[in-house]
């Protein structure tokens, strides 16, 4: 699963800041590298950002039991109010081009695989969401032949900002000019 730490006090701003997982003893589990997200205030657009944390291991290769067909994970945003959308994917593992989707309300986009780093294992894919509607929104990552880890969906909804325009009273005062 993800495990999730509140690190704001240890952050370092405008420094290099790095994460050392370590595996202790007699633990035969795999330590995949993590991620670091840093949310900043911004007064000047409406936006949503809603973090979906759910972390699966999406593997059709090795036992036989399981086919492409049901290696997704999901993440459903509800309530969603549409604007314009950007949706962050997290995956480790994920290094075959070809063996995994990103499926955003039936609609594919990208593999898991676009922007992997082959030192980390990690792959963080934007896509510019299209078909966005009010109400429930599904992503469906989809492991086609690919032994892949999915870490969560980052889902960002901008809303373009409305004017205030303030008008006051105005007296106004003809005369005739000499």
């Amino acid at each position: 699963g993800v495990v999730v730490f509140n690190i704001t006090q240890q952050f370092k701003a405008g420094q290099t800041n790095q994460i050392t997982p370590t595996q202790l003893e007699n633990n035969s589990n795999i330590l995949y590298g993590g991620i670091l997200i840093i949310i900043y205030a911004n007064n000047t657009q409406n936006t949503n950002i809603i973090i979906n944390e759910g972390a699966d291991l999406l593997n059709p290769e090795s036992s036989g039991l399981t086919t492409n067909d049901y290696t997704i994970a999901y993440s459903n945003y509800e309530n969603i109010k549409s604007g314009d959308a950007v949706l962050y994917t997290i995956s480790a593992a994920a290094d075959k081009t070809d063996g995994s989707k990103i499926i955003f309300n039936d609609k594919e986009y990208q593999s898991l695989a676009d922007n992997y780093d082959s030192t980390s294992k990690i792959s963080i894919v934007e896509s510019n969401i299209d078909n966005l509607v009010n109400g429930t929104n599904t992503v469906s990552l989809q492991s086609i032949n690919d032994n892949l880890f999915a870490m969560g969906t980052i889902l960002v909804v901008t809303y373009p900002a409305t004017p205030n325009i303030v008008v006051d009273n105005v007296d106004v005062t003809a005369s005739k000019g000499d």
